[in-house]
This record gives C-alpha cells, structure tokens and sequence, in this order.
C-alpha cells in the first residue's frame, strides 16, 4: 500500500500541474476544490437519518450508462442515490442528472479522504461499474462492513490483478461481495485464480441502450434530410474514419446520403469536418428547411442525440477503430441495424460476438468499407435478413439488471 499511496500523490500532483495548460485537468482540479465542504452541505439537504442510501462510483461517461440502468432500478425501489465520478467527462455531463440525489466527483484516494466519504456518506451498499479500483475506499467500506458490489465487470488475463506487482489489487477483489461479469471469458479466468465471489450476469448496457431504442424520439428536421434516401449513420467519427466515409461516399449512388456525428464537436473541430467537406455537406446547426437540397451529408454538431440518431440509419460505422479503440456498438445494434468499424476492436466482447454472428463486420480499408456498405444498401432482403438477426441478438442479451438487482435483493 506504501507504493500504491505514493501513486495517488504523485498523480494528483502531476494533474495540478497540469491543469495549469489542460482544460480536463483544470476541471478535475477545480472541481475537488473545498470537496468536503460541498459534499457535506449537498448531504445535509438531500439526505434524511434513516434513508436507505447507496454509493454509485463512475469513473467517466461511459461508466455511468453502464451502471444506469442499475442505478435507476435501485431508485425506484426507494433507495437514495449518491453518485461520484473520477472524470471531468463524466462529472461535468452528468452533475444535473435527477435519478440521483447527490453528484460528486469523488475525493482523491487517500486513507483520510476514504473515511472521511463514507463517514458522510454512510451507505448501505456500494456499487462500482466495470473498472476503477481504489484501493482506500475498499479498504474503508471493507472495515465498515459494507458490502461492495462491481457491476459489468471485463477482466483478461493481462489485467495487473494477475501480475506479481497487482498482488494488493486482486486482493481487492476477494472482498467484494459480489462481482458481476459480463462473459464466460471473465468468469473463467476468476475461477482459475480462485475467486468465488462472481456471478454471469451480462452487460448491463444492453439494457440500457434497448430502453432508448424502445423510446427514440423523432426529429423532423433529420426526417425531411433523409426523405427516402438510404442513409449511412457514421458515429463517434474521427478524421481518418471520415476520410474512409468520403470516399465510398463518391462511388456509391447518389441516393445515398451520410450523416456523419464527429466524436470531438468543438468549434474548431467541426471547422475541420466542414473544410473537409467543402460544399458536400452543412451542419445540424445551420440546418433550415430547404437549404439541404443539393447536400449529401448532414454532419451533428449537437452533443447528445447519436443514440437517437441511428434509427435512421441503413447501415452504420461506428469510429474509433483506426485510433485508440471502437466507440459503442450497442447502439447502432439496439436499432437492428448493420455496423462496420476499423481493426481496433478487439478489447471489446460485443464487437466480436457480433462479428461471429455475421451482424458487424471489421474493415481495414476503403475497399473494404464500400463492400460493406454497397452490398447492404442494394439487396434490401438482406439487409432485413441481418436486422432480425440482430434484433434476436439484442434480445438475448438484456436482463443483466434484473439480475444485479434481484441478488442485491437476496
């Protein structure tokens, strides 16, 4: 623990400094700013003596969708929520959200910060979603005899818990009351190693993401761009990913349309989107009836609509895959549509079990992604064929809250 305590120093020393220059930085510093203070004053408003409370830790965005479907399970049975994030991503989107009743960032792991949390805090139980492991707030709920629970859980063999040096991390995993999986390949692997505490329980995101599909909204203006076209719904895009997009884009008919939604929607980087475009394509935002109708390509500079968007979509590509990994599936498939995304997938378990099943493919090229695309926009059969396919995926897969929740109810 003397060389795990050094770490937590060292960092946070390292993201003071460097919120010095760096935006994310700047907000993960200034957000823990009097943090005790604003928790304790939050706790005292929304938190009555008696309340049943349970602690949920994300440690960004797409930690928090995972767990969601949990978390709002838990709060209609009575449960008080307090929700903490490590990430400015996580924290800065989701600090107004209502299904909690307290948001935090959570306080920087130290022995006294750990008890002086759960001291305030004092939860019935602690949920913890797939990653972020901190080794003092184990510790505190552990000597507190508060159970503690993970939720959608991924481990490989690589991970630092299996090495000589995580020796104090996969002792943390013994004390959780329970661990919840995603796949047979994590329950293996902690079997090997002598765990017992695991339970299948799935990937709570399939939940989430077959609720959002079940109560899509519409949008006209989206409606009146797509008219009758076959639409490719490119999300999460990077440059390379719409440089691949642009040109199948020329070769495939003029009846097919893109509406491309850049995963990084600032102002300059939406500037570089459109220049790439030239005059091929206008943004959502400067979107008015009428001026769309020489445009092939719509691009979403709205932040918070892609996983409404993809029931428009024919066929999709999900981004990420040419950079540092793919960005989520599950919502194009919730929407029984066919995806395609770059080589670098292979940390991700749907993606190749959607793979195996014949209802996303990997592409490493140009020529690669116009087959994809072109062989589905033109045989409307087939396209039916893989959507009813995925559909009977999709259903298949959720149920993964039920099951996190009924053993937290035994």
């Amino acid at each position: 623990m003397v060389l795990y305590n050094l770490s937590i120093f060292s960092y946070h020393a390292f993201i003071r400094i460097a919120s010095l220059f760096n935006h994310k930085a700047k907000l993960w510093v200034r957000g823990r700013k009097d943090i005790f203070g604003h928790i304790e004053k939050t706790l005292s408003q929304k938190i009555k003596q008696g309340d049943k409370v349970i602690w949920f830790h994300c440690a960004s965005l797409g930690e928090f969708e995972q767990g969601r479907p949990v978390l709002e399970e838990l709060k209609k049975q009575g449960y008080k929520i307090v929700l903490t994030f490590f990430s400015p991503s996580g924290y800065e989107n989701r600090k107004d959200y209502d299904k909690a009743d307290a948001v935090f960032y959570l306080p920087i792991d130290t022995k006294n910060n750990a008890h002086k949390f759960i001291s305030l805090v004092k939860p019935q139980a602690a949920m913890f979603v797939k990653y972020e492991f901190w080794l003092n707030y184990l510790n505190e709920l552990r000597d507190k005899k508060i159970p503690f629970y993970l939720v959608s859980g991924v481990f490989r063999p690589r991970q630092h818990f299996f090495k000589w040096y995580g020796k104090n991390f996969f002792r943390a995993l013994t004390q959780f009351k329970t661990l919840f999986v995603q796949d047979e390949n994590s329950l293996s692997l902690l079997k090997e190693h002598g765990l017992t505490n695991i339970e299948l329980a799935g990937d709570t995101r399939f939940d989430r993401v077959m609720e959002i599909a079940r109560n899509k909204k519409s949008f006209s203006e989206i409606q009146s761009f797509c008219a009758d076209q076959k639409i490719i719904m490119a999300g999460s895009s990077w440059p390379k990913d719409e440089e691949l997009l642009l040109k199948i884009l020329k070769n495939l008919e003029r009846e097919v349309k893109l509406i491309l939604v850049p995963h990084e929607v600032d102002d300059a980087s939406m500037a570089d989107t459109l220049a790439r475009l030239k005059n091929s394509g206008l943004s959502y935002g400067r979107y008015t009836e009428g001026n769309f109708a020489d445009k092939r390509i719509l691009v979403i500079d709205t932040i918070g609509m892609l996983s409404q968007l993809y029931q428009y979509a024919h066929v999709a590509f999900v981004g990420g895959g040419f950079n540092n990994g793919i960005h989520n599936i599950l919502e194009v498939l919730a929407h029984n549509v066919p995806v395609a995304f770059g080589p670098n997938y292979h940390k991700f378990v749907e993606a190749h079990e959607a793979e195996k099943l014949g209802i996303a493919e990997p592409v490493h090229n140009e020529a690669e992604l116009f087959a994809f695309c072109s062989s589905l926009l033109s045989d409307d059969a087939k396209r039916r064929q893989l959507s009813a396919k995925i559909g009977q995926y999709m259903q298949g897969k959720t149920g993964a809250t039920e099951k996190v929740c009924r053993s937290l109810r035994s």
